[in-house]
């Protein structure tokens, strides 16, 4: 897929985001257990994987890093 043909073209919603080291680590580890994308943002909300202080920053960064990851698919 060339950058042209990108689902995100002209949306910043990916690139405007922090790098997200740690937090894409845990996302991956969880894709490569076979988890489902909504799953995956459930447990990581549920379970606070990203040691942040409320559910909406979680919720807003899960979604992110699946996002981001789910590209490479």
């Amino acid at each position: 897929m060339n950058r042209f043909d990108s689902p995100y073209k002209g949306s910043g919603n990916l690139t405007r985001e922090q790098f997200y080291f740690y937090e894409m680590r845990t996302t991956a580890r969880l894709m490569c257990d076979g988890i489902e994308d909504a799953e995956i943002i459930d447990k990581i909300v549920s379970e606070n994987l990203f040691q942040y202080p409320t559910e909406r920053t979680i919720k807003r960064a899960a979604s992110v890093c699946v996002k981001r990851l789910a590209m490479c698919r």
